[in-house]
């Protein structure tokens, strides 16, 4: 299985949460890259079976880069004929209140939005920052559960599929 993250971080903190989500991926073929690193057309080319998509929200703005990218992402595969067949969405964010889960929402439902991936897990991965950079330790360890969850999700319903 080829799996790509995609990360948007400048901190380092959604690079982070993305080999979190590698490793729980650990045996297929996994590529962490940041949006300003990777075309469209290259992911798109490439077919991934998977693809996590990051975002973060910053000052309760989510991040117009990733979603533009996203978009563009939607109209390559469109444009080449091509699916991805599973996806899902992690967020970092440095509040707690419901413009976050609003935010974070739009941006699943945007991933979502076309008929280029098949099926888009509907709850994403939520990590508070610590300050400017980091995170506590309970938010590595629900964000190393919920990376796990979301593997499992994958090859549980690619097994069904079969």
């Amino acid at each position: 299985m080829k799996i790509y993250i995609i990360h948007d971080s400048k901190r380092g903190n959604s690079k982070f949460l993305s080999k979190i989500l590698g490793k729980a991926f650990e045996g297929e073929q996994v590529f962490i890259e940041h949006y300003n690193d990777i075309s469209y057309e290259t992911v798109a080319k490439d077919r991934p079976d998977v693809i996590l998509l990051g975002n973060t929200i910053r000052k309760l703005n989510i991040n117009r880069t990733s979603t533009k990218w996203v978009k563009k992402l939607h109209n390559e595969l469109r444009r080449n004929g091509h699916t991805i067949k599973y996806g899902a969405c992690f967020i970092t964010h440095d509040n707690d209140n419901d413009k976050i889960n609003k935010n974070a929402d739009k941006f699943i439902e945007l991933v979502n939005s076309g008929d280029t991936i098949e099926t888009v897990n509907p709850n994403w991965i939520s990590a508070k920052i610590k300050g400017k950079r980091g995170f506590e330790e309970e938010v590595i360890k629900k964000v190393t559960e919920n990376s796990n969850s979301i593997a499992n999700w994958v090859k549980n319903t690619s097994q069904l599929s079969k």
